[in-house]
């Protein structure tokens, strides 16, 4: 029911707006929601794995991932474009807020797949 969009406050005051219950907040100045989707990892002995240990190396594997980009975007000077990384999941799934240039050089990377802007009607990155 609710369209993310701002609804003026009735005190007669014309430019106080105020954002709707459960609207998704604002980003940055220059800055858009994304999601970097990486590369499968082929593991051969996944069947042989119960569901714990596939969520546990699922969540390492993001966790590292998550250290090796930060790391990335500092060593290239690209960290303060970046407003946040969400926490790790358990899913080849990271969610991102920065630039348009970062996702760009993001997707360069070896291991990402690819890195596509967060829709509204997703709004996974929050």
């Amino acid at each position: 029911m609710s369209s993310g969009r701002s609804h003026r406050q009735d005190n007669g005051d014309t430019d106080a707006v105020k954002p709707l219950p459960g609207s998704r907040p604002g980003t940055p100045a220059g800055m858009a929601q994304y999601l970097v989707l990486l590369k499968d990892d082929v593991d051969d002995g996944a069947e042989a794995k119960g569901r714990r240990e596939v969520y546990e190396s699922g969540l390492a594997r993001i966790a590292q991932f998550q250290h090796r980009l930060r790391r990335w975007l500092d060593e290239q000077g690209m960290g303060t474009q970046v407003g946040a990384i969400g926490e790790p999941v358990a899913f080849p799934l990271v969610t991102l807020t920065a630039t348009p240039a970062v996702a760009k050089m993001i997707e360069s990377l070896p291991e990402v797949a690819s890195v596509v802007p967060d829709s509204d009607d997703l709004g996974l990155v929050r």
